[in-house]
C-alpha cells in the first residue's frame, strides 16, 4: 500500500512538472512571437520611413533640377541672339576656296612659269633668231622680256637666336671642401716659400757682412793695428738686457709660426664642421 501511494505521488508530480514545462515553453514561444511581430513591424516602419525619404529626396533634385534647365535655356537663347548681332555686323561672308583647289591653282602657275618656252610662244623674230642660232650651230637663248617679272632675290633667313647660357652649376659640399683644401694648401706652400726666400736673404746677408768684416781686417792690418782685438773690448756691454736683437727676432718667428699653426687648425675645425652639417642636412 505504501508503494502504491508513492508511486502515484511520484505520478502526480510528474504530470505536474509536465504541465509546468509545457506552460513554460508556450509562454516561451508567445514571447518569441511577440518579438518577431514587433521586428517585423520595425523594419515595416524603416521601409516606409526610407520610402518617404527617397520621394522627398527625388522631389528636391528634381526641383532643383528645374531652375538650372531653365538657365542653360536662357543661355542658349542669349548666345543665339550673340550670334546672330555679330554675323549681321560682319555681314555675308565670301565664299572660300578649298585648300585643295588653291593648291592645284598654285602648283599648275610654278610649272607654268617653269616649262621652257615652245615655239608657240615665240615671236616672229625670236624664231627667226632660233634659226640663225641653228644654222650657225650655237645654242639659242631667249632674251628677257620687259613685262617679264623680274627674278626674285634670294631672301636670307635670320639666323636662330643663341639658346641661353646654362645657370652655373651649383657646388657640392665635397667639392668645395676639396677647393678649400687645396687654397690652404697653396697659401701655406707660399707662406713656406717665403720664409725660404727670408732665410736665404739672411744667409746672403751674413755672407756679405763676413766679407765686409774680412775687408776692414786687411785695412787694419796694414795700418799695423787689429780689428778683432778691439772690438772685442767690452765698450757698451749688453749683460742686464733681457733679450738680445737676435732672440727677439728668433721669438717673433716663433709666435708667427705657432700662430699659423692656429689659424690652420681653427680653419680646419670649421671646415670639418661644415662638411659634418653639411652631411646631416643632405640625410635628413
Amino acid at each position: 500500500m505504501q508503494f502504491e501511494a508513492l508511486k502515484r505521488e511520484a505520478q502526480a508530480r510528474a504530470a505536474a512538472q509536465r504541465e509546468e514545462l509545457a506552460r513554460k515553453m508556450a509562454e516561451r514561444d508567445a514571447k518569441r512571437n511577440e518579438s518577431e511581430r514587433e521586428a517585423q513591424r520595425r523594419q515595416e516602419d524603416r521601409a516606409r520611413w526610407l520610402a518617404k525619404e527617397r520621394a522627398k529626396a527625388q522631389e528636391a533634385r528634381a526641383a532643383a533640377a528645374k531652375p538650372s534647365a531653365l538657365a542653360e535655356r536662357r543661355a542658349a537663347a542669349a548666345a543665339r541672339v550673340e550670334k546672330a548681332a555679330v554675323e549681321k555686323a560682319r555681314g555675308p561672308e565670301k565664299p572660300r576656296t578649298p585648300a585643295f583647289q588653291k593648291a592645284k591653282a598654285q602648283a599648275a602657275e610654278k610649272r607654268a612659269q617653269l616649262t621652257r618656252p615652245s615655239d608657240s610662244t615665240l615671236t616672229r623674230e625670236e624664231k627667226r633668231q632660233k634659226r640663225m642660232a641653228k644654222d650657225l650651230g650655237v645654242s639659242f637663248r631667249r632674251a628677257p622680256r620687259a613685262d617679264a617679272a623680274p627674278p626674285r632675290k634670294a631672301t636670307r633667313t635670320p639666323a636662330p637666336a643663341p639658346a641661353p647660357a646654362a645657370p652655373p652649376r651649383r657646388k657640392t659640399a665635397r667639392e668645395q671642401f676639396v677647393e678649400d683644401e687645396a687654397r690652404r694648401k697653396r697659401e701655406a706652400a707660399e707662406e713656406d716659400s717665403e720664409d725660404d726666400m727670408y732665410d736665404e736673404d739672411e744667409d746672403e746677408d751674413e755672407d756679405e757682412d763676413d766679407t765686409q768684416a774680412s775687408l776692414r781686417d786687411e785695412i787694419w792690418g796694414l795700418f799695423g793695428k787689429k780689428r778683432q782685438q778691439y772690438m772685442a773690448r767690452d765698450v757698451d756691454s749688453d749683460e742686464d738686457m733681457e733679450a738680445g736683437a737676435f732672440d727677439v727676432l728668433n721669438e717673433e718667428r716663433r709666435a708667427a709660426a705657432h700662430a699659423r699653426r692656429e689659424d690652420e687648425r681653427e680653419e680646419r675645425a670649421l671646415l670639418e664642421a661644415k662638411r659634418r652639417k653639411m652631411q646631416a642636412r643632405g640625410g635628413a
